[in-house]
């Protein structure tokens, strides 16, 4: 990258690489951050209003999507490529597939008196 918040990292100084990387560390991080404050937040307003296991279902989408926008910047090796992309953001993808498809279930399903 050429952006003024770019890493150089010395093992790759070492090894002839001087090209500055996106600190996908810390996008991965900040993502997990503000995915936490607004589950927080949904948690205490939405409490008694969302389906069980929702919040575990935000989860998965959010960090499903997080994870798929990290991949974007990352420029090491994470095994072989499929459509351009690697393992790590189709897991991502079947993440977030799989949220999606289990929240929507969740809310069209007809509610129970058990389930309050």
């Amino acid at each position: 990258t050429d952006s003024i918040w770019g890493l150089h990292f010395d093992f790759l100084i070492q090894a002839g690489e001087s090209m500055a990387r996106h600190p996908t560390q810390l996008y991965a991080f900040g993502g997990e951050l503000l995915l936490y404050f607004i589950l927080i937040k949904t948690e205490k307003k939405k409490k008694d209003l969302l389906p069980e296991g929702q919040l575990f279902i935000y989860w998965m989408i959010g960090h499903g999507i997080n994870r798929m926008v990290m991949e974007l910047f990352r420029d090491d090796p994470r095994g072989p490529l499929w459509l351009g992309m690697g393992i790590s953001f189709w897991m991502a993808l079947t993440l977030l597939i799989t949220g999606v498809g289990l929240s929507l279930s969740s809310w069209l399903r007809p509610l129970t008196p058990s389930d309050k």
